[in-house]
């Protein structure tokens, strides 16, 4: 149940996430600010490209299920070892 105390902090949150470009857009943006308007333009080019092969993203992520999972576990077994 929300509080109404946090009521407004919740809402800015909501917010912020609302409203913040998606990770196709930060990936075109990063690449333009990093290493030119080419490379931008072909990041924006890459993400449409993605998003018209539903398999190829399919496939990236189920490749990147296991990779968090281990990296999960890992970090999980490294806290139970040394609590802090």
């Amino acid at each position: 149940m929300f509080l109404i105390d946090t009521l407004p902090a919740r809402v800015a949150a909501c917010l912020v996430v609302v409203i913040s470009p998606g990770p196709d857009n930060l990936l075109a943006i990063s690449r333009g600010l990093r290493h030119g308007r080419l490379a931008g333009g072909f990041a924006s080019s890459l993400a449409r490209w993605l998003q018209m092969r539903p398999k190829a993203v399919k496939g990236l992520n189920i490749g990147a299920g296991p990779t968090l999972m281990a990296a999960g576990l890992s970090v999980l077994s490294l806290k139970q070892r040394n609590p802090l």
